[in-house]
């Protein structure tokens, strides 16, 4: 039997990857509650449950495929259950006419960035391209001279808080530079 015909009860390993890899893109799903001015955004509650799941399939996968590639499905699916999946349930960002606040990262050391637009002066948006992809920062220079880098996570990309984040401080008069591509270019990317 080939590799590429493993199969496990009856199911190749392909219609697993599948499965598992349409089951990521459908999770991608953002709440956005509003409280006053006060936009809280999270992933919706089945987003971590989907990625939970996709973790233990991949276990169970990888208990079936121990002989041929068992190591590594085994691997992904501690990397699903232990790590992503309670990065994705604590994962917030907050945006109001006051301020912005971002949680993000491993779960055993967040990373927290909080932005009050009364102390800014000026507002880039900036993609940085790393091989073939972008990542976008947003950076906040403050009044005090300090600098404040904020990478922007999955959820504010997802929830197009970063969008809201520039539309905040352009209706406060913050000069804001959107370094970004056009649109059509932005869609486009690698």
């Amino acid at each position: 039997m080939q590799k590429s015909d493993a199969k496990c009860g009856g199911i190749k390993l392909w219609q697993i990857l599948s499965l598992v890899t349409t089951c990521c893109i459908l999770a991608a799903c953002t709440v956005d509650k509003v409280e006053g001015d006060k936009h809280t955004y999270t992933w919706q509650l089945q987003t971590p449950i989907i990625v939970g799941t996709v973790g233990l399939l991949l276990l169970v996968g990888g208990w079936f495929f121990r002989r041929q590639f068992g190591i590594v499905l085994i691997i992904l699916a501690l990397v699903c259950l232990v790590v992503v999946t309670p990065e994705m349930m604590l994962e917030h960002v907050q945006l109001s006419n006051t301020g912005f606040e971002l949680s993000t990262g491993f779960w055993w050391a967040p990373t927290t960035h909080q932005v009050i637009f009364d102390d800014v002066a000026k507002v880039e948006e900036v993609y940085e391209k790393r091989g073939k992809h972008y990542h976008c920062y947003i950076i906040c220079h403050k009044k005090s001279g300090a600098i404040e880098d904020i990478n922007v996570s999955d959820l504010m990309s997802y929830a197009h808080a970063d969008d809201k984040f520039l539309e905040i401080t352009r209706h406060k008069g913050i000069p804001t530079e959107d370094k970004r591509p056009p649109a059509d270019q932005r869609d486009a990317l690698p």
